[in-house]
């Protein structure tokens, strides 16, 4: 009789590298966020979002990306003059 759940050994080696990234990303994005002044949106939200973001499978790398490409990105004026 065959196990239930053959080479569940070899799934774990395959999922590890894109949960060490997705952690990665996560951590990242946090410490992106905690030194940033201004964001898009409210801090709060990010905060929670990455947060739940380094728990969360796949959903955490659609997250952190959103916030990497998009929450974080504000621009700044310009001391020109």
């Amino acid at each position: 009789m065959e196990p239930v759940f053959p080479d569940i050994g070899r799934i774990l080696l395959l999922i590890a590298p894109i949960l060490l990234i997705q952690l990665a990303l996560a951590i990242y994005g946090l410490v992106d966020l905690a030194r940033r002044k201004v964001v898009r949106g409210p801090r709060g939200l990010w905060l929670g979002l990455l947060i739940i973001s380094a728990i969360s499978f796949p959903m955490g790398i659609i997250i952190s990306g959103l916030y990497l490409a998009w929450g974080r990105n504000v621009e700044q004026p310009d001391d020109l003059d």
